[in-house]
């Protein structure tokens, strides 16, 4: 994840900065996220692609989805790097880019947006950059929030930055819970998922990953654990590992179902809404699952 069209970034660097590599410990792209600010200036579009392109590790199966996504309202051929031949070296990684221009539909296709998502077959978008994303708050929020605090209890930090990154998810979780109710819902559905993994500071995801065996874990020195473990033995230890990860596979599936229900709920009152304008949101999700079909990718309903 990079970010650009900052005059606080490095101007040697294009202006970009990268907030994280590809990583499935979402706690650390939420952290990234919130930490932006802008400070205005140019945005340097190609330079900004061929730095995620030749800096991130890609995936070399070409049945993987591998996307860029790069959003702004400035004209898209700004910056030394030439989009196009950004873009080439994207196209050659089999990699796509889905360009969202914060404007005007007609200025994006003016000022290059739409040729540089076509040239790799990815999406062109436009929105409203003044929108106010609503979040439909659902009777089943109240319960998901307290289901989602028993979820973070079933995590067991070990090791050096274990601490730290159990205070990150609950900073995470307190951040969108600041912006809404609703967005801690979808937080703690995508903590439920397979996609939300913390094998390097959880010993639930460590075991389950092969991170950790029972062996390393019988020989884990008490620094590396958290208070409850230092004085258990070798059993104790698995035993209480592995209750903990009952515990989190019976949240996680309470908190499915009541997603499910809650996404029953929102699909209503927005049907009872008046059409809004696309929101970025929609713009990632309609390109992602276009991109996923053609791959051959199948979506549960």
């Amino acid at each position: 994840m990079t970010t650009s069209g900052n005059n606080g970034n490095a101007e040697n660097n294009g202006y970009v900065r990268q907030l994280s590599s590809f990583t499935r410990e979402l706690d650390k792209v939420s952290e990234g996220l919130f930490s932006l600010t802008t400070n205005g200036g140019d945005e340097y579009c190609g330079y900004a692609i061929k730095t995620a392109v030749n800096d991130l590790q890609w995936s070399s199966s070409d049945n993987n989805i591998k996307t860029i996504f790069i959003a702004g309202n400035e004209p898209f051929t700004q910056g030394p790097v030439n989009y196009q031949h950004a873009i080439e070296l994207a196209k050659k990684r089999g990699i796509s880019v889905n360009t969202i221009h914060a404007g005007d539909h007609q200025e994006g296709i003016s000022s290059g947006w739409q040729s540089a998502a076509l040239l790799t077959g990815g999406n062109y978008m436009s929105i409203d950059s003044n929108i106010q994303v609503v979040h439909i708050d659902a009777p089943q929020d109240k319960e998901i929030a307290e289901l989602n605090a028993k979820l973070n209890e079933t995590y067991i930090p070990y090791g050096d930055r274990g601490a730290k990154n159990k205070e990150r998810q609950i900073e995470q979780d307190e951040n969108s819970s600041t912006i809404s109710a609703a967005l801690m819902s979808k937080r703690a559905l995508a903590k439920s998922s397979s996609f939300y993994n913390n094998k390097s500071w959880d010993l639930v995801d460590a075991m389950e990953e092969g991170e950790v065996d029972e062996a390393a874990l019988a020989d884990m020195d008490q620094a590396s654990l958290p208070e409850p473990m230092k004085n258990m033995s070798p059993q104790e230890k698995k035993d209480y590992v592995i209750a903990k990860s009952e515990q989190r596979k019976d949240i996680q599936q309470q908190i499915t179902d009541l997603s499910k229900s809650r996404d029953s709920f929102v699909a209503e009152k927005q049907r009872e809404q008046v059409a809004a304008a696309p929101s970025m949101s929609d713009a990632l999700t309609g390109a992602i699952r276009k991109q996923a079909e053609q791959k051959n990718f199948v979506f549960d309903t």
